[in-house]
């Protein structure tokens, strides 16, 4: 007799050579817990003659794209929707457990600065593309990974009627949530994003936390 923790298995059939045969399927949602198959001498299967540890999750596509939305924040000139598309690989040759991402953002930034009787006003339109590396796991039925970083932040600014371009390092901290969804996963997004740009008038911290909620869909794989 088989049984299963979580999952179901057939009865054994006798196989070629002397061998013994069953399926297994595994259950709707990953469980808490890995599974365990056991072979047992009767239905009550309180002394299994056999076992094996099985750990179940999720399968992962070859690669994924995202697109979201939200706001970032900086408690000074960025208080702005945040546009977000990533594209990453899932499936690294090698390493299993590395995930890498490529991303691309859009907000924006304005502050009002005062000068004597006068107050200018400053605003930027900011891109910042990056490469970020991490890892993941199941907790049940959501996935989360965390990810670090690195790229460049690309500014247009304008300040008092006059137009610059700057470019900037940049670093990005990351933690996402995903629930499944459809055809692929809903995923919530809370980052930091460390930048400052600086021209021949205007310095500017152009980073500060960011939340967004996007869809994912995996590509070249099963979702």
């Amino acid at each position: 007799h088989r049984a299963a923790r979580h999952g179901t298995v057939t009865a054994l059939t006798a196989g070629p050579s002397g061998t013994w045969l069953g399926s297994y399927t595994a259950p709707p949602t990953v469980p808490a817990g890995d599974e365990v198959l056991s072979v047992c001498p009767d239905e009550a299967c309180t002394s299994p003659l056999a076992q094996r540890t099985l750990s179940l999750s999720f399968p992962r596509p070859r690669f994924a794209l995202k697109a979201g939305v939200g706001g970032r924040f900086n408690g000074g000139a960025v208080a702005s929707p945040l546009g977000q598309l990533t594209l990453g690989a899932t499936r690294i040759p090698g390493a299993s457990w590395l995930q890498l991402e490529l991303r691309l953002g859009l907000f924006g930034a304005r502050a009002a600065v005062p000068v004597g009787a006068e107050t200018l006003s400053a605003s930027a339109v900011l891109v910042p593309l990056s490469l970020a590396a991490g890892a993941g796991f199941e907790l049940g039925r959501v996935r989360l990974r965390g990810l670090v970083g690195v790229g460049t932040v690309v500014g247009s600014l304008s300040f008092n009627g006059a137009a610059e371009t700057a470019t900037s390092p940049a670093l990005e901290v990351l933690a996402t949530a995903a629930l499944p969804l459809g055809p692929g996963a809903l995923e919530l997004e809370l980052g930091y994003l460390g930048a400052g740009l600086t021209t021949a008038h205007a310095t500017l911290q152009a980073g500060g936390m960011g939340l967004t909620l996007g869809y994912r869909l995996g590509l070249g794989g099963p979702p």
